[in-house]
């Protein structure tokens, strides 16, 4: 991401302000396209931050998520587009799924 123009932002997933998203993006120097996502889901345990899960593509490595919930964590490779429509994909997925995701990796702990 060093030479893309970079937005970054956080939401919350609750009223506690417990549960968040972080949303990092990178546009090609033209502004034309995507070149890089992450996507991540916190929780805060014991007051830190603690990744649930994280779905990342860059130029130099294709999609993928990590499942940090599972009881073996997990790196899965994906087919999918660095576009505004995977990120919504994603995002409308932590948003009906976060406490589902959270329950297993507090399981699997």
């Amino acid at each position: 991401m060093n030479k893309d123009i970079i937005q970054q932002w956080t939401y919350y997933l609750d009223k506690s302000k417990e549960d968040y998203v972080l949303i990092k993006i990178a546009f090609a120097a033209d502004m034309r396209r995507l070149t890089e996502y992450v996507i991540i889901y916190f929780t805060l345990i014991n007051n830190t931050p603690t990744e649930i899960t994280k779905y990342d593509c860059s130029e130099k490595e294709t999609a993928h998520s990590h499942k940090n919930y599972s009881a073996k964590k997990e790196k899965i490779f994906q087919n999918n587009p660095v576009t505004f429509e995977t990120i919504e994909e994603i995002t409308t997925y932590l948003e009906k799924n976060w406490r589902t995701l959270k329950s297993k990796y507090l399981e699997n702990k």
